[in-house]
């Protein structure tokens, strides 16, 4: 639930959250990163290995907080870090304590800046990240309806949304989720 924790704290501060399924594979990573400019991003620590050839090409990521202390393998850890040193890399818990430490005003979105980008698998093509603004969380929050099964198999009032070509919100927090069912699944 640390992802969603995340989520939080970026919308806290009107900062757009990009998420990235392992379904983009490489070069989808390596496509979505460089679209968004996404400054930090966080993953399960047993991913931090396969960020190594995505980050050669993507250069604006400064910051990976990891997500358990228990999943970090200190050899993956090592290896990214040796193949790109400008990192920061930490902590879920140490960002956690960080933010203890050093309180910070929220500041609200409005309805209209974006929220999430979420990127689609790309399976026609490129995977393309699809904009997701606040007043359509609100929204959706309102009327789940959307979200909510009518059987295990099945959503109802599912909308396709819109592609957009190129977009590169001001600032970008990218939480990469395991699986898209984790948005949407009513067993959890």
């Amino acid at each position: 639930m640390h992802w969603l924790a995340m989520a939080h704290g970026a919308a806290s501060q009107s900062i757009p959250i990009v998420t990235a399924y392992d379904t983009l594979g490489e070069e989808g990573l390596t496509s979505s990163l460089q679209a968004t400019r996404a400054r930090l991003m966080f993953l399960d620590a047993y991913l931090l290995r396969t960020l190594i050839v995505p980050l050669r090409k993507a250069k604006f990521l400064e910051v990976i907080v990891y997500d358990k202390e228990e999943d970090l393998v200190k050899e993956d850890l090592d290896a990214l870090l040796e193949a790109h040193p400008r990192l920061k890399v930490i902590g879920f818990e140490e960002l956690r304590q960080a933010g203890v430490e050093n309180p910070t005003d929220p500041v609200p979105p409005s309805s209209e800046d974006t929220c999430c980008i979420m990127y689609t698998s790309g399976s026609t093509g490129s995977p393309k990240g699809v904009t997701i603004k606040h007043k359509a969380i609100v929204a959706s929050s309102k009327n789940p309806s959307h979200v909510t099964p009518q059987n295990s198999n099945f959503y109802s009032r599912r909308r396709k949304p819109q592609h957009p070509q190129h977009v590169r919100p001001r600032r970008c927090v990218r939480i990469p989720f395991p699986n898209p069912a984790l948005l949407t699944s009513p067993a959890t």
